[in-house]
């Protein structure tokens, strides 16, 4: 009977400290899931830079990837409705690997400016995020915008002189650009405050209403429009 007896203390002592940490635990986890979300900041003014990777859809046959440079500013309704304006400086390019056309590279420095309007998965589907990762979810977002882009082109002559071309080279113009993206943001707590920064990353899909993007007319039939593709991610400060 004694034995039992001290059998079932000892159970009851080691069982014990268990179950208070098990309670422990499960107090602070929702105590960490109530202070993550409970000083978010919701809406305001947000202003962001970044970079990012951009590709050229082109009658070229390589489209390096080279890089672009991103500042933003936000007003943010809710976490998921914001409208805001975007600049972009970057390079675009495109490289002939068959001595096809009259330039053997096309190398485009531009600038553009776009207002975008994005709308994110909570704009559209409620519920509650328990962990960093389903609050990424739910402020994942599409968005599209409009602008313009200025190009400013440097052509590379191929040496062959009857390579494809038609009509005269355009190495500057300005032109309506139409953008649209999906992305998400990502809190980083606790840097340099309680909920100021917040990472972006997105990818875009840009289209341009001219035949004249590479900087020329491959052909007189050609009904390609201008097209580029960015990869990139943003830090963007709360206000």
């Amino acid at each position: 009977m004694k034995n039992t007896l001290n059998s079932k203390c000892k159970s009851l002592a080691f069982a014990a400290p268990v179950i208070i940490l098990l309670q422990f635990l499960s107090i602070s986890a929702a105590h960490a899931q109530l202070d993550y979300f409970s000083d978010q900041k919701t809406n305001g003014l947000r202003i962001g830079i970044g970079e990012g990777l951009t590709a050229l859809r082109s009658v070229y046959d390589i489209t390096p990837l080279k890089p672009a440079y991103i500042a933003s500013i936000d007003y943010c309704f809710t976490p998921y409705f914001n409208i805001g304006f975007e600049g972009q400086d970057g390079t675009i390019m495109g490289v002939d690997n068959h001595n096809y056309y009259l330039y053997s590279e096309s190398s485009d420095h531009y600038l553009s400016g776009t207002v975008n309007v994005r709308l994110g998965v909570g704009y559209f589907l409620d519920f509650q995020p328990n962990n960093k990762f389903m609050d990424a979810v739910k402020r994942a977002y599409i968005g599209a915008g409009a602008g313009y882009l200025r190009t400013d082109i440097t052509l590379t002559y191929s040496g062959n002189e009857y390579g494809a071309i038609y009509g005269e080279p355009v190495t500057k113009q300005t032109v309506p650009d139409f953008d649209f993206e999906m992305g998400t943001y990502i809190d980083l707590r606790n840097v340099l405050g309680r909920d100021r920064f917040e990472l972006n990353p997105k990818l875009q899909f840009s289209y341009l209403p001219t035949r004249t993007f590479d900087g020329f007319i491959s052909r007189p039939q050609s009904t390609l429009r201008g097209i580029y593709d960015i990869a990139s991610v943003s830090v963007r400060y709360k206000f």
